[in-house]
């Protein structure tokens, strides 16, 4: 996974909200924004949208999603749509959280381990060299 720049979230997500509503912008902290646009001067993305398509199916970065869903959640949603953002919230942690299950499972791991270690373990003949040999006669005879 590679490492995001916040710099870089930060103008994606202001270029993308100059497509919002202005009724919608309007119920965002000024002071937010302005540090919004404050942190993404440090960056130089080329950015792209599609105007026709949805914002889930933009070529964006998936932290930018994030952000806007939380502008939108704190700032702008009602009641009732920040109760069923919370409901998709929290399906998607135990989705995430399953998945993580299944992937770093202890019981599993140690298992696959211990498979792993019998199928690549072979008797291996020692066998001395001619200086070995002559070194443990010497040592012997004493």
């Amino acid at each position: 996974m590679n490492q995001v720049e916040i710099s870089d979230v930060a103008r994606e997500t202001i270029y993308i909200l100059q497509y919002f509503n202005p009724q919608f912008i309007a119920k965002i902290p000024t002071d937010f924004i302005n540090n919004l646009k404050e942190i993404a001067k440090k960056s130089n993305i080329p950015i792209k949208i599609d105007r026709n398509k949805k914002l889930k199916e933009q070529e964006i970065f998936e932290e930018t999603k994030d952000l806007i869903s939380l502008i939108y959640y704190s700032y702008i949603a009602t009641e009732e749509q920040k109760k069923e953002l919370t409901k998709i919230w929290n399906e998607n942690e135990l989705l995430y959280q399953e998945e993580l299950r299944e992937k770093y499972n202890p019981d599993n791991i140690f298992k696959k381990k211990m498979s792993q270690k019998a199928d690549n373990m072979q008797m291996i003949e020692y066998k001395r060299n001619i200086f070995q040999k002559i070194l443990n006669k010497i040592y012997v005879k004493k």
